[in-house]
């Protein structure tokens, strides 16, 4: 029988209104250490009558603080009291796939010593593990905040979702009947989601939103919320992030990120932090998803062409060389592979490159390396294009090249002799699950460090115990356009699930079918 989408729309308000009169509220204020450590994460609720350990408590104060960057004490000082008392999202400090680990899977016990040791990264989103199956979706507001006219609410939502579909794939599509993939509305107190999610008044919990594919986003109605003004809290800023976690994205604990747990004031000429971009990507890929169609590389050059003259060579006078024939792309291993900064994605064997689309080779493909990277005659051990800046490095022997597009960056090639890092590479990559970038080479890995262009202390490491199911002596590797990890050899290929932290089910497959063409299939 069908449901009309009146009684859709009637059937929420009666939800909402019969569980939000209030009832169960304790705010941040009101709320012990114990009990916020409890209910955002850092510690699990044991049995009644049993207690954790001293030491069990000490280690959650310290995850707490390295989420929060404040000092790493142990202790319940003033700073960390503090806090705790701060507005913020409702949504737990989950910490899953954002940082490498030595093979097991991160969780929230182990998560100070892995931030510790990582100190020097910058990139500190997290994923919550799950996504939407599709990039159009579509929002209902509910009801309207009680501080704010309608239009204005209808205004401010709409541009929170808009931030995230200007840096990824996704569209928005509001609806004006009950039927919608994300529902939003304003309730107090206790509302549809149990008395442990009840809202506390002014100041403590402002909203939070539930992962892929519940799509709901509530808001405490009992803030004042704001436009652009500073008296009250500012719907916006809030909103874009609790649309964040409708998405899959988790907390980040880097302070400016908007995935940060903590309420930020409005910012008149906000824009998306890069922190965020980077983690929706992860997850949905780039923007403009045919930016790296071949109308993007740009031209080689003219072709020098013969003049006769008195000097000039006659082409009856050049000395006969056998040409070597061009690699076949359906049974040539790959050199290296990378993903550009226009998001092309270019494979590499012997002195050729082969520009590959979502129907595999590019026509007119293979093409020289050195005519579209002058300077760089061929045979490349490892490429790799940097998240932060673009710059594509390319390792050759004992060699690194930088290359800004197609232009061979000032100083460069340079030496690797002094750097860590091994001699002609298997491969080099960005991996999506930290936005790292490790070097593999035989059975080890090292991580490499953009800004001292050397490798990090503590590698090599063993690439069988943090890269379960991977090969050794593999011959590529890159982080696709959809944020995922692929790992080549010979004819095969891998993917690597983030989430679990080891190859895919299913894998390995085809590289010839999946990614040349060679037959269809989809990677």
């Amino acid at each position: 029988m069908a449901i009309s989408t009146e009684l859709v729309t009637f059937l929420i308000w009666v939800s909402i209104l019969s569980s939000s009169q209030g009832g169960g509220k304790k705010g941040l204020v009101g709320m012990n250490p114990h009990e916020y450590l409890h209910k955002f994460g850092y510690i699990k609720p044991l049995k009644q009558g049993v207690q954790h350990e001293p030491s069990t408590w000490e280690e959650a104060i310290r995850d707490f603080q390295v989420m929060s960057n404040l000092p790493v004490t142990g202790q319940l000082d003033t700073a960390t009291m503090t806090k705790m008392k701060q507005p913020r999202c409702g949504v737990e400090d989950n910490v899953g796939t954002g940082l490498l680990g030595k093979g097991e899977r991160s969780s929230t016990s182990d998560m100070r010593s892995r931030f510790e040791e990582d100190s020097r990264r910058t990139k500190r989103y997290t994923l919550q593990g799950e996504k939407w199956t599709k990039t159009h979706l579509t929002y209902y507001i509910v009801n309207n905040a009680s501080s704010l006219p309608y239009e204005d609410v209808k205004a401010i939502l709409n541009r929170a979702v808009q931030v995230w579909a200007e840096v990824s794939p996704l569209t928005f599509e509001e609806k004006r009947d009950g039927w919608a993939d994300l529902y939003i509305y304003f309730a107090r107190g206790e509302h549809t989601d149990g008395p442990e999610n009840a809202f506390d008044g002014p100041g403590g919990i402002l909203g939070h939103a539930f992962f892929p594919t519940s799509g709901h986003a509530h808001f405490d109605d009992e803030e004042k919320w704001t436009n652009e003004g500073k008296d009250g809290k500012n719907l916006f800023m809030v909103a874009a992030h609790e649309f964040g976690h409708t998405l899959g994205l988790a907390h980040s604990n880097v302070e400016e990120s908007l995935m940060s747990p903590y309420y930020q004031d409005y910012k008149t000429d906000f824009k998306m932090p890069y922190d965020d971009v980077m983690a929706i990507q992860q997850l949905y890929g780039k923007v403009d998803a045919d930016r790296y169609s071949a109308n993007y590389l740009p031209p080689a050059g003219p072709t020098p062409t013969l003049h006769d003259g008195t000097n000039s060579i006659k082409p009856h006078l050049r000395p006969t060389r056998k040409r070597k024939r061009a690699p076949n792309g359906c049974k040539a291993k790959f050199d290296a592979i990378f993903l550009g900064k226009q998001g092309q994605t270019f494979a590499f064997r012997d002195k050729h490159f082969w520009l590959i689309d979502d129907d595999g080779i590019s026509f007119g493909y293979p093409k020289m390396i050195r005519k579209q990277w002058p300077g760089l005659k061929g045979h490349i051990d490892a490429a790799f294009t940097s998240i932060y800046t673009n710059k594509t490095y390319f390792f050759r022997g004992r060699k690194l090249w930088r290359f800004d597009g197609f232009t061979l960056d000032e100083g460069y090639p340079k030496s690797t002799v002094r750097t860590g890092l091994p001699a002609k590479p298997d491969a080099a990559f960005v991996w999506g699950g930290n936005g790292q970038v490790y070097i593999f080479k035989g059975a080890e890995f090292w991580q490499f460090n953009e800004v001292t262009e050397r490798a990090d202390p503590g590698f090599p490491r063993k690439i069988r115990a943090t890269w379960l199911g991977i090969a050794n002596n593999i011959n590529a590797a890159l982080q696709w356009r959809n944020g995922r990890t692929y790992f080549f050899k010979g004819d095969r290929y891998w993917r690597f699930d983030d989430v679990m932290r080891r190859k895919a089910r299913g894998y390995p497959r085809s590289k010839a079918q999946a990614w040349m063409g060679c037959a269809r299939a989809d990677p």
